[in-house]
Protein backbone atom coordinates (compact mmCIF):
# COMPACT_ATOMS: atom_id res chain seq x y z
CA UNK A 1 0.00 0.00 0.00
CA UNK A 2 1.36 3.77 -0.61
CA UNK A 3 2.17 5.76 2.04
CA UNK A 4 -0.04 8.49 0.76
CA UNK A 5 -2.96 5.87 0.57
CA UNK A 6 -2.35 4.88 4.49
CA UNK A 7 -1.61 8.39 5.39
CA UNK A 8 -5.41 9.02 3.87
CA UNK A 9 -6.88 5.43 5.60
CA UNK A 10 -5.20 6.68 9.18
CA UNK A 11 -7.22 10.17 8.79
CA UNK A 12 -10.44 8.77 7.64
CA UNK A 13 -10.23 6.54 10.69
CA UNK A 14 -9.75 9.07 13.29
CA UNK A 15 -12.37 11.56 11.46
CA UNK A 16 -14.93 9.00 12.00
CA UNK A 17 -13.82 8.11 15.67
CA UNK A 18 -14.36 12.06 16.11
CA UNK A 19 -17.82 12.02 14.76
CA UNK A 20 -18.71 9.06 16.60
CA UNK A 21 -17.82 10.93 19.47
CA UNK A 22 -19.65 13.70 18.09
CA UNK A 23 -23.09 12.02 18.11
CA UNK A 24 -23.09 10.34 21.42
CA UNK A 25 -22.16 13.80 23.28
CA UNK A 26 -24.00 15.13 25.58
CA UNK A 27 -25.01 19.03 25.77
CA UNK A 28 -22.30 19.77 27.71
CA UNK A 29 -18.23 20.47 27.50
CA UNK A 30 -15.94 18.36 29.21
CA UNK A 31 -13.84 20.53 31.87
CA UNK A 32 -10.85 19.30 30.11
CA UNK A 33 -12.23 21.38 26.98
CA UNK A 34 -11.63 24.36 28.65
CA UNK A 35 -9.25 27.15 28.57
CA UNK A 36 -9.12 27.36 32.64
CA UNK A 37 -10.79 31.03 32.79
CA UNK A 38 -14.19 29.66 34.01
CA UNK A 39 -14.74 27.75 37.20
CA UNK A 40 -16.50 24.66 36.01
CA UNK A 41 -16.72 23.70 32.41
CA UNK A 42 -18.24 20.41 33.22
CA UNK A 43 -21.67 22.27 34.45
CA UNK A 44 -22.42 24.61 30.73
CA UNK A 45 -25.30 23.22 28.76
CA UNK A 46 -26.70 24.70 25.61
CA UNK A 47 -28.82 27.56 25.91
CA UNK A 48 -30.02 30.23 23.75
CA UNK A 49 -31.87 30.02 20.14
CA UNK A 50 -31.19 28.04 16.93
CA UNK A 51 -29.19 30.98 15.19
CA UNK A 52 -27.60 32.61 18.74
CA UNK A 53 -26.99 28.93 20.13
CA UNK A 54 -23.37 29.37 23.56
CA UNK A 55 -22.91 27.45 26.50
CA UNK A 56 -24.11 28.81 30.02
CA UNK A 57 -24.52 27.84 33.43
CA UNK A 58 -26.97 30.14 35.78
CA UNK A 59 -26.46 29.06 39.57
CA UNK A 60 -30.00 28.48 40.81
CA UNK A 61 -29.51 29.53 44.42
CA UNK A 62 -29.01 33.31 43.40
CA UNK A 63 -30.28 33.08 39.71
CA UNK A 64 -33.43 35.48 41.10
CA UNK A 65 -30.87 38.33 42.47
CA UNK A 66 -31.29 41.10 40.28
CA UNK A 67 -28.23 42.96 38.69
CA UNK A 68 -28.89 47.05 38.43
CA UNK A 69 -24.90 47.63 38.38
CA UNK A 70 -21.84 45.99 36.99
CA UNK A 71 -18.22 46.62 37.24
CA UNK A 72 -16.68 45.64 33.97
CA UNK A 73 -12.84 45.50 33.71
CA UNK A 74 -11.02 45.02 30.49
CA UNK A 75 -11.45 42.69 28.07
CA UNK A 76 -8.37 40.59 27.68
CA UNK A 77 -6.43 37.18 26.15
CA UNK A 78 -6.74 33.93 28.22
CA UNK A 79 -4.22 32.69 29.28
CA UNK A 80 -2.70 36.60 29.58
CA UNK A 81 0.38 34.43 27.27
CA UNK A 82 -1.40 33.07 24.60
CA UNK A 83 -0.49 33.03 21.21
CA UNK A 84 -2.78 31.97 18.31
CA UNK A 85 -1.06 30.15 15.41
CA UNK A 86 -1.53 31.96 12.06
CA UNK A 87 -3.07 35.17 13.95
CA UNK A 88 -0.99 38.43 14.14
CA UNK A 89 -0.67 39.57 17.55
CA UNK A 90 -1.82 43.46 16.35
CA UNK A 91 -5.02 41.57 14.64
CA UNK A 92 -5.58 39.69 18.44
CA UNK A 93 -5.09 42.69 20.32
CA UNK A 94 -7.44 44.87 17.93
CA UNK A 95 -10.11 42.73 18.18
CA UNK A 96 -9.89 42.12 22.43
CA UNK A 97 -10.11 46.05 22.12
CA UNK A 98 -13.16 46.05 20.30
CA UNK A 99 -14.63 43.20 22.17
CA UNK A 100 -14.08 45.78 25.58
CA UNK A 101 -15.22 49.07 23.73
CA UNK A 102 -19.14 46.73 22.39
CA UNK A 103 -19.56 44.84 25.40
CA UNK A 104 -19.22 48.16 27.81
CA UNK A 105 -21.25 50.52 25.66
CA UNK A 106 -23.79 47.65 25.35
CA UNK A 107 -23.16 47.00 28.79
CA UNK A 108 -23.65 50.78 29.79
CA UNK A 109 -27.40 51.05 28.03
CA UNK A 110 -28.71 48.48 30.13
CA UNK A 111 -27.13 48.95 33.36
CA UNK A 112 -24.77 51.25 35.51
CA UNK A 113 -21.24 50.67 35.33
CA UNK A 114 -19.23 50.98 38.48
CA UNK A 115 -15.95 51.91 38.99
CA UNK A 116 -15.21 49.78 41.39
CA UNK A 117 -16.24 46.18 41.59
CA UNK A 118 -17.40 47.50 45.55
CA UNK A 119 -19.70 49.83 43.73
CA UNK A 120 -21.40 46.97 41.34
CA UNK A 121 -24.11 44.76 42.35
CA UNK A 122 -21.70 41.98 40.42
CA UNK A 123 -18.44 42.26 38.07
CA UNK A 124 -18.22 40.99 34.56
CA UNK A 125 -15.10 39.13 33.83
CA UNK A 126 -14.47 38.31 30.05
CA UNK A 127 -11.89 36.78 27.84
CA UNK A 128 -11.03 35.89 24.84
CA UNK A 129 -9.79 32.59 24.83
CA UNK A 130 -9.55 31.47 20.87
CA UNK A 131 -8.66 33.09 17.47
CA UNK A 132 -8.34 30.63 14.33
CA UNK A 133 -10.29 29.25 11.85
CA UNK A 134 -13.05 26.61 10.98
CA UNK A 135 -14.96 25.39 8.15
CA UNK A 136 -17.57 26.87 6.96
CA UNK A 137 -21.18 25.54 7.78
CA UNK A 138 -22.29 23.10 10.18
CA UNK A 139 -19.55 21.07 10.79
CA UNK A 140 -18.43 18.79 14.16
CA UNK A 141 -16.75 21.92 15.16
CA UNK A 142 -19.93 22.40 16.11
CA UNK A 143 -19.96 20.29 18.57
CA UNK A 144 -16.26 20.34 20.15
CA UNK A 145 -14.11 23.11 20.01
CA UNK A 146 -11.17 23.55 17.37
CA UNK A 147 -8.65 23.05 19.76
CA UNK A 148 -9.61 19.64 20.72
CA UNK A 149 -9.20 18.43 16.85
CA UNK A 150 -5.67 17.14 16.31
CA UNK A 151 -3.66 18.35 13.72
CA UNK A 152 -3.81 15.63 11.43
CA UNK A 153 -7.93 15.55 11.94
CA UNK A 154 -8.15 19.01 11.77
CA UNK A 155 -6.17 19.49 8.19
CA UNK A 156 -8.50 16.69 6.50
CA UNK A 157 -11.69 18.63 8.13
CA UNK A 158 -10.67 21.93 7.32
CA UNK A 159 -11.82 21.16 3.72
CA UNK A 160 -11.99 24.08 0.84
CA UNK A 161 -13.78 27.18 2.67
CA UNK A 162 -12.66 28.59 5.88
CA UNK A 163 -14.60 30.97 8.35
CA UNK A 164 -12.61 33.10 10.76
CA UNK A 165 -13.42 31.99 14.29
CA UNK A 166 -13.08 33.04 18.23
CA UNK A 167 -13.90 32.17 21.40
CA UNK A 168 -15.74 34.33 24.06
CA UNK A 169 -15.75 33.52 28.12
CA UNK A 170 -17.88 35.31 30.16
CA UNK A 171 -17.80 35.01 34.40
CA UNK A 172 -20.24 36.89 36.40
CA UNK A 173 -19.30 37.15 40.05
CA UNK A 174 -21.55 39.23 42.54
CA UNK A 175 -19.91 41.40 45.13
CA UNK A 176 -17.99 39.91 48.04
CA UNK A 177 -18.19 36.15 46.60
CA UNK A 178 -16.13 34.29 44.61
CA UNK A 179 -18.83 32.05 43.78
CA UNK A 180 -20.17 32.81 39.88
CA UNK A 181 -23.62 33.81 39.23
CA UNK A 182 -23.18 32.91 35.89
CA UNK A 183 -20.36 31.54 33.26
CA UNK A 184 -21.14 31.34 29.73
CA UNK A 185 -18.75 30.44 26.46
CA UNK A 186 -20.11 31.78 23.47
CA UNK A 187 -18.26 30.52 19.75
CA UNK A 188 -18.10 32.92 17.15
CA UNK A 189 -18.42 32.73 13.40
CA UNK A 190 -17.00 34.97 11.30
CA UNK A 191 -16.64 35.92 7.43
CA UNK A 192 -14.84 33.59 4.97
CA UNK A 193 -11.23 34.20 4.93
CA UNK A 194 -10.64 32.29 1.65
CA UNK A 195 -9.54 28.89 1.05
CA UNK A 196 -7.67 25.99 3.08
CA UNK A 197 -3.50 25.83 1.82
CA UNK A 198 -3.71 29.26 0.29
CA UNK A 199 -0.99 31.04 1.53
CA UNK A 200 -2.80 34.44 1.28
CA UNK A 201 -5.69 32.70 3.08
CA UNK A 202 -5.27 35.17 6.58
CA UNK A 203 -7.45 36.10 9.75
CA UNK A 204 -8.27 39.99 10.07
CA UNK A 205 -9.61 42.35 13.20
CA UNK A 206 -12.42 43.16 10.06
CA UNK A 207 -13.49 39.43 9.63
CA UNK A 208 -14.54 38.97 13.51
CA UNK A 209 -15.85 42.44 14.32
CA UNK A 210 -19.33 42.02 13.15
CA UNK A 211 -19.90 38.62 15.16
CA UNK A 212 -18.25 40.18 18.08
CA UNK A 213 -20.40 43.27 18.13
CA UNK A 214 -23.60 40.94 17.45
CA UNK A 215 -21.91 39.13 20.93
CA UNK A 216 -21.50 42.31 22.74
CA UNK A 217 -25.83 42.84 22.31
CA UNK A 218 -26.21 38.93 23.27
CA UNK A 219 -24.07 39.12 25.97
CA UNK A 220 -25.57 41.94 27.77
CA UNK A 221 -29.14 41.11 27.01
CA UNK A 222 -27.91 37.31 28.59
CA UNK A 223 -26.46 39.15 31.63
CA UNK A 224 -29.65 41.64 32.60
CA UNK A 225 -32.35 38.66 31.36
CA UNK A 226 -30.16 35.37 32.31
CA UNK A 227 -31.46 32.13 30.64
Amino acid sequence: MKLSSCFESLVALLCSAVLMGCQSAPSTTSAAGGSGFLVDYSRLAKAGSLRDRYLNYTDPAISTRKIRSVYLPAVTRHPANARFEGVDEAVVDELVAFANEQLRVQLSSKLKLTDAPDLADATVQVAMTYVGSQPAGKTILDVIPLRLVTNPIKDAVLGKSLDSATTMEVRVTPTNSSRPLRESLYQLAGTDIGRAGDAKTRIDAGSLKPAIERWARACAEHIVNPP
